[in-house]
This record gives C-alpha cells, sequence and structure tokens, in this order.
C-alpha cells in the first residue's frame, strides 16, 4: 500500500445524522456516477484493458471518489473490484487505495479493505501485508502467502484490526467450531453503511496540514537530509506555522476522535502532534488524552508508542520502546532506552517490528546522511 471514545452526541445532532444516514443509504446523490460504475464492472474478462481503465479514470476526474453517499454501498463495491482489476495501472490503483484508506470507519470496513489491498498486492507479485489471504494446512489456519506477524501487525495497527495472531485464533476457533473454512475466513462487502462524521471542516484542515508537511519531508529525504538546507528550513517553517493551529484545535474541542474527523483524521492530528518538538508539554498533555482511543483501537499503537518515546526523552528519561534514534559513526542507534534487554516485548504490543530490523531500516533511509537524526 504506496502508510474511541465517541462524542456524546445530543438527541437532535443523533435525529439529524440518522436522517441522512437513512437518505445516503436509500439513493446515491450521483446516479449517473453509480450506474456508470455497475456498467464498467459488468466489463468482461478478469483484468481491465488500458481502454477501460481510461475510461474508469476519467469517470473518477469527473465526479470524484465513489461514497457511500455519492454512488450507494454497490456503487463502493463495484470501485473495490474494478480497482483489484486494474493491474495494468498500479498508479490508478495505489490512488485508490489511499481513498479507501481514508474512509475506513467511514464507510468502508477495515478488514475488507485489508483483503483488497493484499489481494493486489499479490497480483503483483509482492508479499500480502495485513495477512488476511489464508489457508487450512492440515487443520490449522496459516497465512498464504506466508507472513511473519510483526510485518502484518504493522500494517493491521494503521487500520485498528485486531494482530495477527488474534486474528488467526479468531479464524481457527471457528473452524474447531464445526464452519467450513470457505464461511471462518469470509471477507465482508467493502462498503458500509455511513457514519457521518460531525467535523468534516476539521477533518480537511488536518489532511490539508498533513499533506504539506509530507511532501516537505519528502523532499528533504530525496535531497539528502542536508543539514541547514532550504528544504531543512521549509520542514521547520511547516512545523512552526502549523503548531499554533493544531494547539487551538486542542483547545477548542481536545483529541479529535474518530466520531469527529473520522480515524485517518484522528491519526492527521496525532502525526503534527509527532512533529510539535518545540513544545513538549503540549505534546505531553495530546499523549494523555490520546491514551483512551489508542486503547480503544481507534488511534494506532504506533504512533502512541512513537510520540510516549518522543514525550519521555524530552523529559529527560529514558525512551521506551526504542523509538528514536540518532546515526553514529554510520549506523542508527537507539537514544537512552529504559529496561533496553525488554524493548522487543514492549515493541510486539505496540505492534512495532523487532528494534534491530528498525535499525536496518533506519540505516537504510537515514545513514547515508551526515547529520545525526531522529524520528
Amino acid at each position: 500500500m504506496k502508510a474511541s471514545a465517541r462524542l456524546a452526541w445530543a438527541a437532535l445532532c443523533l435525529a439529524l445524522i440518522s436522517t441522512a444516514m437513512a437518505a445516503e443509504t436509500a439513493a446515491p446523490t450521483q446516479p449517473a456516477l453509480h450506474d456508470a460504475l455497475i456498467a464498467l464492472d459488468k466489463t468482461p474478462g478478469t483484468a481491465l484493458d488500458a481502454a477501460t481503465v481510461h475510461r474508469l479514470k476519467a469517470l473518477i476526474n469527473q465526479h470524484g471518489w465513489p461514497t457511500v453517499k455519492d454512488a450507494g454501498r454497490d456503487g463502493v463495491d463495484a470501485i473495490g473490484r474494478l480497482t483489484e482489476r486494474a493491474g495494468i495501472d498500479e498508479d490508478f490503483q495505489g490512488d485508490a487505495e489511499s481513498h479507501f484508506a481514508s474512509r475506513v470507519g467511514i464507510d468502508i470496513d477495515a478488514l475488507a479493505f485489508a483483503a483488497l489491498n493484499d489481494r493486489i498486492e499479490v497480483a503483483h507479485q509482492r508479499s500480502q501485508q495485513f495477512g488476511t489471504l489464508l489457508a487450512l494446512e492440515k487443520g490449522k489456519v496459516v497465512t498464504s502467502p506466508a507472513i511473519g506477524a510483526a510485518t502484518a501487525n504493522a500494517y493491521r495497527d494503521s487500520l485498528g484490526l485486531p494482530f495477527l495472531d488474534v486474528y488467526l485464533k479468531q479464524v481457527q476457533a471457528q473452524v474447531d467450531n464445526g464452519k467450513s473454512f470457505a464461511e471462518a475466513a469470509a471477507i465482508p462487502r467493502l462498503s458500509t453503511e455511513t457514519h457521518p462524521i460531525s467535523n468534516p471542516q476539521l477533518r480537511a484542515d488536518l489532511h490539508d496540514m498533513v499533506s504539506s508537511e509530507q511532501i516537505a519531508r519528502t523532499t528533504y529525504v530525496m535531497k539528502g537530509m542536508k543539514e541547514g538546507s532550504a528544504e531543512q528550513k521549509r520542514i521547520i517553517a511547516i512545523d512552526a506555522a502549523h503548531l499554533p493551529r493544531i494547539k487551538a484545535i486542542f483547545d477548542k474541542v481536545g483529541f479529535p476522535n474518530a466520531a469527529m474527523v473520522g480515524r485517518s483524521g484522528a491519526s492527521n492530528f496525532f502525526l503534527l502532534t509527532q512533529h510539535a518538538d518545540n513544545d513538549p508539554a503540549f505534546q505531553a498533555k495530546v499523549l494523555e488524552k490520546a491514551e483512551p482511543l489508542m486503547r480503544n483501537g481507534e488511534l494506532s499503537r504506533q504512533q502512541y508508542a512513537l510520540l510516549t518515546d518522543r514525550v519521555l526523552l524530552a523529559q529527560g528519561k529514558k525512551q521506551r520502546y526504542g523509538s528514536q534514534v540518532e546515526v553514529k559513526d554510520g549506523r542508527s542507534v537507539p537514544l537512552p532506552t529504559d529496561d533496553a534487554e525488554h524493548v522487543d516485548e514492549r515493541r510486539a504490543t505496540m505492534g512495532l517490528e523487532p528494534l534491530a530490523d528498525y535499525l536496518k531500516e533506519s540505516d537504510a533511509m537515514y545513514a547515508p546522511a551526515t547529520a545525526a537524526s531522529s524520528h
């Protein structure tokens, strides 16, 4: 893939939302989009040819990416199948996956999206990522193609899915209780009933802020991560401009949760907080409010672990998960870590890969740079 506490609604708001949900479920607001997707989905053959993919992309350019509100549940299910069949255009598939991921919990099912992603990856001769593709071998449920738990958990955590061992045990229990493997491993529809969010404007603002900072950071990496460079100064300026905005959001609404801005919006707010290094006291406040969301599966455990380490180090303490590193003598090494002997056990509970693997990845990205780096 090219990576809760609900708000207490007033009775009137609940009534209005229920009405909106009923309307969205009953009829799509863009019937032309719905009908065109259904028609394209009936295109003969397994894979779409270039001309059909071109028509599909033109449709998206005209109407925007389909939602249940716009295209109905069957229209969203159709775009999912069409995306899988559009293997001739991996860029389109990646764009579609990004759209689906951003709407998990709103009108996209997390497990169904993960399975779609895994099927696309395997079709391109790559490893599955979420571990949703299973097989029954001598009565035991296993991933097929096989995938390690550490890798799968990193991806599963991003969607709030249970870790791989829990998922396999759930499917295994159903098989052991007499269900067929096909029933036990069944994947739901991609679309769900719409779960409206209360603050779509804030969701859009958070998305825009993250997009701008990620573009800046990507440029910085591509330009060699040079100390004092224009690219580094650009990152510093963007983070400085975002800090008062996210502090104002926090003061007004607290931590914006999934009911308010969707799962991706909550994740974006947390990412912006990760980069508020000039205000560790603010980061600590956000971390405290984030914990119940993390415990509920509404917020990534990995993100929570990263901010935990940042806050602890800023307080002059040792980090807990070894996520913050620096480059010394061309190698990535963790900053001071509490009880380092058991760090991998703690990392596993947060869906993080073993520290040795993490350091290898850090070396590949950061060690070539001359400057020390923490991330």
